[in-house]
């Protein structure tokens, strides 16, 4: 899995196929198929790795701006993993709850209530996923430091979750 992980993250994980992993690990592809029983089977790893990193890499932050970093850290150090995290797939369901665990916590110390928890989520992992993902892709062209738009980014959900409407806080 490390290796098909270093191997998605420098040719992208639409690239990765079996034989060329095989070929960077010096075997034949029927080989893979004592560890992983295709491509599909070898993505879901690597989705299942993604979430997980991810989870980890929030777990234990506190506020916005440590949960916002943490995020853009690990999916920039690991954009294959982190791109395959990104879809809805019921095997990852667990995990899942692992990840957004850091992020319904931060939600909840803004007084939102569970009626809007989920919306709130979306907002968040829309932004920060938005963002991580143009960078990974080489999509902010403009020469402005990306820290100073990350900040910025940052303290925009901040103002957003501060003021969110009264009817979706706590009374």
């Amino acid at each position: 899995m490390d290796a098909a992980a270093a191997l998605a993250n420098e040719i992208g994980l639409p690239n990765l196929t079996l034989a060329l992993l095989a070929e960077r690990l010096g075997v034949r592809s029927p080989s893979l198929y004592r560890h992983v029983n295709g491509l599909p089977e070898l993505l879901h790893q690597l989705a299942l790795r993604g979430v997980d990193g991810l989870a980890g890499a929030m777990a234990g932050t506190s506020g916005l701006p440590a949960l916002a970093n943490a995020y853009r850290e690990y999916a920039v150090a690991n954009p294959a993993c982190y791109a395959a995290s990104q879809r809805a797939d019921p095997r990852l369901d667990e995990a899942a709850t692992r990840a957004l665990a850091p992020i319904f916590a931060l939600i909840a110390s803004y007084g939102i209530p569970d009626t809007g928890r989920v919306h709130a989520a979306r907002i968040i992992r829309s932004a920060l996923h938005g963002f991580v993902s143009l960078e990974t892709t080489g999509g902010f062209g403009l020469p402005d430091k990306l820290d100073d738009t990350f900040a910025l980014l940052i303290s925009a959900l901040e103002t957003g979750l501060q003021s969110a409407p009264e009817h979706t806080r706590h009374q």
